[in-house]
């Protein structure tokens, strides 16, 4: 068999997370996006502060401020992010309904939780329905009923026993 040393695998993995503005991947299928450190440092200067925003976050602030961040982020194209122009279509200013981004990052953690759960303990949930959905109310900080209009949503777009089924992605 042929075994990568680690230290190159170490320098694979972290080229692609920096490629793809990933800080880590929480498992196999879930990948965790850069987030902003809001204010990152404090300056020696009173009132200044620096803050990290990457560039594939979505810029929500209007006026002056909200476009001179949105033009530092994504004034200019860099040939080696042309791999994420749709995702910067999607979080530029331009694109009204970005709001939704939050939503849908929702739904994919749901989904994959739901999944896993389901894949390793099916039969202990058989009958806790209620208790998981509450559960994941409080863990996403959204009512009972928006999840559960969540899970009706996903099974109408996965089809039927969609928990119960492996994820597309670990057949690959």
């Amino acid at each position: 068999t042929w075994i990568i040393p680690e230290d190159e695998w170490l320098q694979e993995s972290k080229q692609i997370c920096e490629r793809w503005r990933l800080s880590h991947l929480s498992g196999p299928t879930l990948p965790e996006p850069w987030l902003p450190l809001l204010p990152a440092w404090k300056t020696s200067v009173p009132g200044v502060h620096l803050f990290r925003i990457p560039d594939i976050y979505p810029i929500g602030a209007d006026g002056y401020v909200g476009q001179t961040i949105e033009d530092t982020l994504r004034g200019w194209k860099l040939a080696e992010c042309e791999h994420l122009d749709e995702w910067f279509h999607i979080v530029g200013k331009a694109n009204s309904p970005r709001n939704r981004i939050e939503r849908f990052g929702r739904f994919f953690r749901l989904q994959h939780y739901w999944r896993l759960l389901h894949e390793r303990h099916a039969g202990s949930l058989r009958q806790c329905k209620g208790l998981l959905v509450a559960a994941f109310a409080n863990f996403f900080d959204v009512s009972e009923d928006r999840i559960k209009a969540d899970l009706r949503l996903i099974g109408g777009q996965l089809g039927g026993e969609w928990a119960m089924r492996p994820c597309p992605l670990s057949q690959a």
